[in-house]
């Protein structure tokens, strides 16, 4: 739907100076892609989180959330709705010591996990070593149970705070939430959820240890990511039976496969790097070539991991 001069001025007077109409999506995202959100927001409080949520519903605007940005391909139309940031809220990490030994961690969405994970190594925290290099912040980390062979999120949550899409303020504990391979599911009858903050159950564990599998970790994705261009991380899941993903593009042989700017990295296939001022669109090409020939070759149809959203550009 259209923004209209009527909910501009609305939005506008009910939250001064966290707003933006048409703002690029390329400067919200590791890709650097993307049209433009009619609205975007980086709320800076949980109380005007909920606010523009529950005012976006009674609207009749859709919410998108997002924090880094960095498992996100945003189309060239650009993005419906609002689009809220979550990056602006608190940065402030509670810790509690039991003293059973377990550690609890409580910590905004819009926290990196990099930050995370330099606080549980400092203090000798074990549980999320697996996430060290993993780009982007602790909500969508969650809202995408992200992780590795190592671990995922699914594994260390103990609770997570989601506002509804009335913009209620309510607590999911972990036995109620449902985590599978990059990917959660709500319980029946929470609408819209949108994870604003969640508990994390550490553990104590040896310092040193823990130090040497987190550089380890990090020299192997240093060497074996395309971390110099802009990406998205890996594009698609990882099948459930025989070969990941990126050995079967690589056995297709389309390592280094270019559509406009986008590129398949040489030195990793499962990853598609922006080269030179891709759009979307050479990247959405990209992916509908790699499913298809990884089909033809080995008859393995791949799911994209990578979020896209948006619509696409129209012609003027």
């Amino acid at each position: 739907m259209p923004i209209t001069e009527d909910i501009r001025d609305q939005l506008s007077r009910r939250f001064p100076g966290i707003l933006a109409f048409e703002e690029p999506m390329s400067r919200h995202t590791s890709f650097k892609v993307g049209g433009p959100a009619q609205v975007f927001a980086c709320p800076r409080s949980l109380e005007d989180t909920a606010a523009l949520i529950g005012t976006a519903r009674s609207l009749g605007l859709p919410v998108m959330v997002i924090g880094d940005g960095t498992n996100l391909l945003v189309k060239d139309g650009g993005v419906a709705g609002l689009v809220l940031c979550l990056k602006g809220l608190p940065s402030e990490i509670l810790t509690h010591d039991h003293l059973d030994g377990r550690i609890t961690v409580r910590a905004h969405a819009g926290v990196k996990t990099r930050d995370l994970c330099r606080l549980s190594l400092k203090n000798g925290w074990d549980g999320l070593t697996f996430a060290w290099g993993i780009p982007g912040t602790l909500g969508g980390h969650i809202a995408m149970n992200a992780g590795t062979r190592d671990g995922c999120m699914g594994r260390i949550i103990d609770e997570v705070q989601v506002i509804d899409g009335a913009g209620r303020l309510s607590a999911v504990a972990r036995k109620d939430l449902s985590f599978s391979y990059r990917h959660l599911a709500w319980p029946a009858g929470l609408e819209g959820p949108v994870i604003v903050s969640a508990v994390l159950g550490l553990t104590r564990g040896d310092h040193d240890q823990l130090d040497k599998e987190a550089k380890r970790l990090l020299r192997t994705r240093t060497k074996s990511q395309p971390l110099s261009l802009p990406n998205a991380g890996c594009i698609f899941k990882n099948p459930a039976n025989g070969d990941p993903a990126g050995k079967l593009i690589d056995s297709a042989g389309l390592k280094g496969l270019s559509v406009g700017g986008a590129r398949i990295s040489e030195r990793h296939a499962n990853f598609i790097v922006n080269a030179n001022k891709a759009r979307a669109k050479d990247i959405l090409a990209l992916i509908a070539t790699v499913r298809e020939r990884v089909f033809s070759r080995w008859g393995v149809m791949l799911d994209t991991e990578v979020q896209i959203v948006g619509q696409e550009e129209t012609a003027s």
